[in-house]
């Protein structure tokens, strides 16, 4: 069965299928060891560091950024600034997968190294909200969280 399938089942809510962009460079953010994308680039501790270490690449170069646990160790304003790095290095219609603990989880609360906290409303009220523009307007849109 597939995923999507159980998930309507379960949830009465449908899931799209993932986006794929497999033409061109991929990162891992936030790679640190073994667990990483395969075919991806790692940039994680020790030798990158965001916010002092901007993603290594040239404006609209990227096809794909993988970045799984790693947006909720960055402070609200480090990761708006993130964002617009993921934002500055996609080419158009490249894909940003991206992973983190509910903001209510037990997850996000047993690390006390998280800076911020996320949820569905987090990504509307950014970017889509236009009476909260704490970084203007946004090329980024979200597919399905």
């Amino acid at each position: 069965m597939k995923f999507q399938l159980l998930f309507l089942a379960a949830m009465k809510r449908e899931l799209p299928d993932l986006l794929d962009q497999s033409n061109g460079i991929t990162f891992d953010i936030g790679a640190t060891g073994k667990y990483v994308v395969k075919n991806a680039i790692p940039l994680g501790l020790p030798e990158w560091n965001f916010p002092n270490d901007m993603i290594p690449a040239a404006n609209e170069t990227v096809s794909t950024i993988h970045c799984y646990h790693f947006l909720e160790h960055l402070s609200g304003e480090s990761a708006i600034k993130f964002l617009r790095e993921v934002e500055r290095v996609l080419i158009p219609g490249g894909i940003f997968n991206f992973c983190m603990p509910y903001y209510s989880s037990h997850l996000m609360a047993q690390d006390l190294t998280h800076k911020s906290f996320w949820n569905e409303e987090s990504f509307r009220n950014l970017f889509e909200n236009q009476m909260y523009d704490p970084a203007g307007k946004w090329k980024l849109h979200v597919h399905f969280q």
